[in-house]
């Protein structure tokens, strides 16, 4: 579902994590749930799933588990500015679950943000100095911080399963391959292509973006 690389490996994670010094040959190393998205940074991997799981690992190998919560669903991480960020949404807490955030300063010991726009649990990434986050709602909610969060006004038309910052542009997909992009991640110009499926995630690979 998601990959990151540091530390001279490649991490994949999904139903377990897949793990590569040369992207051709892989490890599977197990899990406690079910993953859904990784990244690297201040020389961690953070790790994020089902049932509120965050993994932590220096080399890639050996994981240690440090938060777990029922009912809590996360998808995506990020880390900027010393601050590890994980958005997803709170089964627990009633239908339609709400969007919520969790930061770390350490990869150790986690918090819960303030309350985050609705509909923004899906995916997040670092850029420019913001956290910028977004989901089904296609709201997309800003922090400098990734404890208290703003939603500037915009509103994308589409469900947004996954946003990057790179190269000073800050590009979102989602559904029916529709595209957005911004450099402020406050003014964005949307592309639709209707016969294109869903984009469930964006990377950028030295000059070129991928979907």
């Amino acid at each position: 579902f998601d990959g990151a690389w540091g530390n001279g490996k490649y991490v994949e994670v999904g139903d377990g994590i897949w793990l590569s010094t040369d992207a051709e040959s892989w490890t599977n190393i197990s899990s406690p749930d079910r993953l859904l998205g990784v990244v690297y940074g201040n020389q961690e991997f953070i790790a994020v799933g089902f049932n509120g799981t965050i993994l932590r690992s220096s080399d890639g190998i050996q994981w240690s588990q440090v938060f777990s919560r029922h009912a809590l669903v996360l998808y995506d991480v990020a880390y900027g500015n010393g601050v590890y960020v994980a958005v997803g949404y709170d089964m627990g807490l009633g239908s339609p679950a709400p969007a919520v955030a969790w930061y770390s300063t350490d990869g150790v010991n986690w918090h819960a943000s303030e309350t985050i726009p609705y509909g923004t649990g899906d995916t997040v990434t670092y850029g420019q100095g913001t956290f910028v986050i977004s989901g089904f709602s296609g709201t997309i909610g800003l922090s400098t911080s990734g404890v208290a969060w703003n939603a500037p006004g915009a509103s994308l038309a589409m469900r947004v399963q996954g946003i990057t910052c790179a190269n000073g542009r800050f590009v979102a997909v989602g559904t029916s391959g529709q595209i957005a992009t911004s450099s402020d991640a406050t003014n964005w110009t949307q592309f639709d292509f209707s016969a294109a499926p869903t984009l469930q995630g964006i990377h950028y690979c030295g000059d070129k973006w991928v979907a």
